[in-house]
C-alpha cells in the first residue's frame, strides 16, 4: 500500500506538473483547473508525494527543491556604508553648499589670497561632512539591525509530514509537494490546497486587507501563503513556495520599489531650490550693478589689471551673497533632531530603519484603521470569573473591582479545592486547541511591555485563538498548571492538578 502511494505516476500528470502550472493553480484558485490534473491527490502523486505519507525520503525533498525552488522570499539588498554616504550626500542643499564651499576655497587660495575666505569654505565643508556622516552612520547601523531582526522573526518551525511521520521543519526547508499540518494560529508558509480539515477558517488580512474570515473546504481548497489559520485543524498540500507564492510576488514588488521622498525632504529640496534661485538672482544683479557702476565711473580701460581686479571683486561679492544665502546649519540641525528622535523611538521599542521615518511618524496625529489587530496586540486576558461558586479577580486587574464587587483578587488556589482546580484545568484543556510556548519573544522585536505582562502570558509564544490562549495563560498564571502537563495527565487518566502539586512539592 505504501509503495502504491509513492509510485505509478502517469505521463499526463507528470507533464502537467510544470512549475508554471502549479503557479497558475495557486494564482487563479479555480477548482475546475484543479480537477483537470486529478485534484490534490493527483498533484501529490505526480510530484512523487502522498497526501497521507508525504515525501518518502530526503532525496525526494532535495529533488523537489531543485525543481521548484526553495521557500525563501526576496530580500532587499543591504547597502554598505559607502552607499549610505552617497545617498546622504545626494541632497540638493548639501550639493549647493559643496559647490559654494569649493568656489570659496579656490577663490581664497588663488585669487584673493585672504585666509578668512578659504577658512569659511573649509567650515562649510566640515558642516557637510558632519551632516552626511551622522545620517549615513545611523542609517547603516539601523539597517543592519533591521535585517538581522527580520531574519530572526521570519525563521520559525512549521510541521510537515514526511515518510508518514509528523516532524518539525524550518520554514525555509518547506518544498512543493510537502504535506503541511494545519494548526490554529499558524501563519501559512506558502500557497497550499486543503487535503482534509475540520472547521478551517483563514484570515487573509495580511494579503488583501480584509479582516473577514474565509471558510476553506474541498469546494474552496486554496489557501494563500502569509495568511493565518484562525480556527480548525487539518492538512494541506504545498503548491508553490518562495517568490512563486502570492505573498512572495507582493514582497518582490515592494523590494524593487524605490521609496518616495518624505514630506520634509520635499520641503527642504523646494527650500534649497528657492534659496539657490533667489541667491543666484541677487548675486547676478549685484555683479551686474557693481560692474555697471565701475564702468560708469569712467575708469582707465588701458589699465588691464585694475579692470580685471574690479570685475573679480564684483564676482566674489556675488558668490559671497549666494554662499551666505544658503543656510549651512539647516541640514545639520534637521539631522541632529532626527537622530535624537530615533533614539527616543528605540527606547520605546520601535526600531527605526531610516532617520526619515522619525519625521513621518512624528508628524502623525491620528491613525485611522478598521483592523483591530493592527492597533492592538491581538491578545486577550481573563479578567474575572467564577470557579466552584467562588468569584475571583485575576491578578493585576484591580481596576475592574468596581465592576465585580464580590470578586476577590487574592490567591485563587488557596480559596478553591484541588478537585475544583482539577476540574477547571480539564475544562480548559478539553475546550481549547491553542498552544502557549515557553519561548520568549525575541529581544528588540517591538513586542512592547505587554509581552512581559504576566496576565497576558508574558514571555510566551501564543499560537491559536486569542481567547483560548487567554484561558491557557490563566491556567498557567492563576492555577499554576502547565497546559502541556495537563494534557499529558488527562491522556494518562491522572488528575489535572497532579503535575502542579508535584512541582510544588519538589
Amino acid at each position: 500500500t505504501v509503495r502504491s502511494n509513492w509510485t505509478g505516476h502517469s505521463a499526463t500528470l507528470q507533464a502537467a506538473m510544470e512549475k508554471s502550472v502549479l503557479g497558475n493553480l495557486a494564482k487563479n484558485r479555480e477548482v475546475a483547473d484543479l480537477e483537470k490534473v486529478g485534484g490534490v491527490k493527483g498533484i501529490a502523486k505526480a510530484l512523487g508525494s502522498s497526501v497521507k505519507l508525504g515525501y518518502k525520503d530526503d532525496a525526494s525533498v532535495r529533488q523537489a527543491r531543485e525543481t521548484y525552488g526553495s521557500n525563501h522570499l526576496p530580500e532587499r539588498k543591504t547597502r554598505n556604508f559607502l552607499q549610505h554616504l552617497i545617498d546622504a550626500l545626494w541632497d540638493l542643499t548639501l550639493i549647493i553648499l559643496i559647490v559654494a564651499a569649493c568656489i570659496t576655497i579656490i577663490f581664497g587660495i588663488f585669487i584673493s589670497r585672504r585666509q578668512e575666505d578659504w577658512v569659511q569654505g573649509i567650515g562649510i565643508l566640515f558642516a557637510v561632512v558632519v551632516v552626511s556622516a551622522v545620517t549615513s552612520i545611523v542609517n547603516w547601523l539601523q539597517d543592519r539591525e533591521f535585517v538581522a531582526l527580520a531574519a530572526t522573526n521570519a525563521k520559525r518551525n512549521v510541521r510537515v509530514i514526511r515518510g508518514g511521520v509528523e516532524q518539525d521543519c524550518v520554514i525555509y526547508d518547506v518544498v512543493v509537494g510537502d504535506i503541511f499540518v494545519l494548526r490554529a494560529g499558524e501563519v501559512l508558509p506558502c500557497d497550499c490546497a486543503v487535503i482534509s480539515g475540520d472547521g478551517l477558517k483563514v484570515s487573509e488580512a495580511s494579503i488583501t486587507g480584509e479582516s473577514a474570515q474565509l471558510t476553506k473546504t474541498a469546494k474552496d481548497p486554496f489557501m494563500v501563503g502569509g495568511s493565518m489559520l484562525e480556527e480548525g485543524a487539518g492538512h494541506a498540500l504545498v503548491l508553490t513556495t518562495g517568490v512563486d507564492t502570492e505573498y512572495g510576488r507582493i514582497v518582490k514588488a515592494l523590494v524593487d520599489q524605490e521609496s518616495p521622498p518624505t514630506p520634509l525632504q520635499a520641503k527642504l529640496d523646494s527650500l534649497a531650490k528657492l534659496i539657490g534661485y533667489v541667491g543666484m538672482g541677487f548675486g547676478a544683479a549685484t555683479f551686474i550693478l557693481l560692474v555697471a557702476v565701475f564702468f560708469a565711473s569712467g575708469p582707465n580701460l588701458d589699465d588691464t589689471n585694475t579692470v580685471v581686479n574690479r570685475i573679480l571683486g564684483a564676482f566674489v561679492i556675488a558668490i559671497t551673497i549666494v554662499v551666505v544665502a544658503v543656510p549651512e546649519g539647516l541640514p545639520l540641525a534637521v539631522t541632529i533632531s532626527l537622530a535624537f528622535s530615533s533614539s527616543a523611538m528605540v527606547a520605546d521599542k520601535i526600531l527605526v530603519r531610516k532617520l526619515q521615518a522619525c519625521e513621518t511618524m512624528g508628524s502623525a496625529t491620528a491613525i485611522c484603521s478598521d483592523k483591530t489587530g493592527t492597533l492592538t496586540e491581538n491578545k486577550m486576558a481573563v479578567v474575572a470569573g467564577r470557579i466552584a461558586a467562588t468569584p475571583f479577580l485575576a491578578r493585576g486587574e484591580s481596576e475592574h473591582s468596581l465592576a465585580c464587587p464580590a470578586c476577590d483578587a487574592s490567591d485563587l488556589t488557596a480559596r478553591i479545592s484541588s478537585m475544583a482546580q482539577d476540574a477547571a484545568g480539564r475544562a480548559i484543556i478539553f475546550n481549547t486547541s491553542a498552544e502557549l510556548g515557553r519561548d520568549s519573544v525575541p529581544a528588540g522585536s517591538g513586542g512592547g511591555a505587554a509581552d512581559q505582562d504576566p496576565k497576558r502570558g508574558g514571555g510566551m509564544a501564543w499560537l491559536g485563538n486569542p481567547s483560548e490562549c487567554a484561558m491557557l495563560a490563566f491556567l498557567d498564571e492563576e492555577l499554576g498548571q502547565r497546559a502541556a502537563q495537563v494534557r499529558t495527565s488527562v491522556s494518562l487518566g491522572q488528575p489535572a492538578a497532579a503535575p502542579a502539586a508535584a512541582a510544588a512539592a519538589g
